[in-house]
């Protein structure tokens, strides 16, 4: 694996990076028995859908370890990062057949100063539960989008605007030369800024390719007061008292993960399309 220093430089130069192995062959064990209820919970159609996304229920204390993971979080303070807050989770599967997911970004605040620094303020942290690449749904990404526009943010529709019936030859599926893929080893975690474009493969294959993912905060404590506002009226509502969640003291751990609540700052407003703050 890359160096702390290594894999801080490629989050904030190319927006993304990739831990090897940070996931202990228990906890991943644990997690892929924990998924398999959402799993079959769902009734969608594998023709008819490009994945499936779900907020985790944490009816599974898995869920609990895996969101305040030691080796996870030690990473993000060996990059420099200090001060991390969590803001959810969700299982990621696209299931056997299931088509490509388009090219898009998750960033929520464009209209913020903070959305044009290289420093990374909403990252993801996919915990791949399965080998994954080129043929059965990895994913893609198209290297400092976080920080630069691409001709592809001309055609990026926002998540509110995507219909669920996005026909394949949309411009949000078109092939980019700048794309790389990224095939990962189960077990493995991609660091991903908010503000990048990406898209996953198609899976052509009979299995499931599941994944967990983690939105986490990078040094709260550094975000401007409207951010701070923002999230902590979005995210700062979990009534997090053990046991509540989980049983015993399975979720003391995410604790101090936990934004927190709103203390009356004026919260910056939700605009998903890049707009001046994204340069040319």
């Amino acid at each position: 694996m890359n160096s702390p220093d290594e894999l801080r430089h490629q989050l904030f130069t190319e927006g993304y990076c990739v831990a090897p192995g940070l996931l202990g062959e228990t906890l991943l064990q644990r997690l892929r028995k924990a998924i398999q209820p959402i799993i079959k919970s769902d009734r969608d159609s594998a023709s008819s859908h490009f994945g499936l996304i779900t907020a985790c229920p944490y009816d599974n204390d898995a869920f609990a370890a895996l969101i305040a993971w030691p080796p996870a979080l030690q990473l993000l303070h060996e990059m420099g990062f200090e001060d991390n807050r969590w803001m959810s989770f969700y299982l990621i599967d696209k299931p056997p057949y299931s088509r490509p997911l388009w090219w898009h970004q998750d960033w929520l605040f464009w209209d913020d100063p903070m959305s044009a620094t290289a420093r990374p303020v909403q990252v993801f942290l996919s915990y791949y539960l399965e080998d994954t690449n080129v043929v059965n749904g990895c994913l893609r990404v198209i290297p400092g989008t976080h920080l630069q526009r691409h001709e592809v943010h001309d055609v990026l529709l926002t998540h509110d605007e995507v219909p669920a019936d996005l026909p394949p030859d949309h411009p949000m599926f078109k092939d980019v030369a700048e794309a790389v893929d990224v095939p990962v080893q189960a077990g493995d975690i991609v660091l991903g800024d908010a503000r990048l474009v990406h898209a996953a493969r198609a899976n052509q294959t009979a299995d499931h390719r599941p994944l967990l993912l983690g939105w986490y905060l990078l040094d709260f404590h550094l975000l401007s007061p409207p951010l701070q506002g923002a999230y902590s009226r979005g995210y700062g509502q979990h009534t997090f008292v053990p046991p509540a969640w989980w049983p015993g003291t399975a979720g003391t751990a995410v604790k101090p993960l936990v934004i927190d609540p709103p203390t009356g700052e004026v919260a910056a407003q939700r605009n998903r399309k890049p707009g001046t703050y994204l340069k040319r």
